[in-house]
């Protein structure tokens, strides 16, 4: 069987070890007064099938060091602490992930930000 269809919805904390802001499209949301970035990613205009055993690998460019504002412009200071993952794939049930914010950052290596 092949997976033909897929996609990851995201909602990362603002903050991992200092503000974060996403390339658009991100949406800035909130979530008992903590906010996170709530994104998707799915596959590029070729949406080439997932073979068994084969890899995807879907990026989001993301920039450190920035003050986030919230809609009204006011700076948006809490975060949520972990990232919520779900990856939709046909008409399978979702798989679904929460990721400690620590725990993202703890060993990674930035590949590139954008302006």
């Amino acid at each position: 069987m092949l997976a033909k269809d897929y996609m990851v919805d995201l909602q990362l904390p603002i903050d991992l070890g200092g503000h974060i802001s996403v390339e658009k499209p991100a949406f800035l949301e909130d979530r008992d007064g903590k906010y996170f970035w709530s994104f998707r990613l799915g596959p590029n205009a070729l949406r080439m099938p997932i073979f068994p055993n084969s890899h995807v690998m879907l990026r989001r460019k993301f920039a450190t060091g920035v003050t986030v504002r919230s809609q009204d412009g006011s700076i948006t200071r809490p975060s949520t602490d972990a990232a919520v993952v779900a990856v939709y794939v046909d008409e399978m049930p979702p798989i679904k992930a929460t990721l400690a914010a620590h725990d993202i950052v703890r060993d990674w290596v930035e590949i590139g930000s954008h302006s």
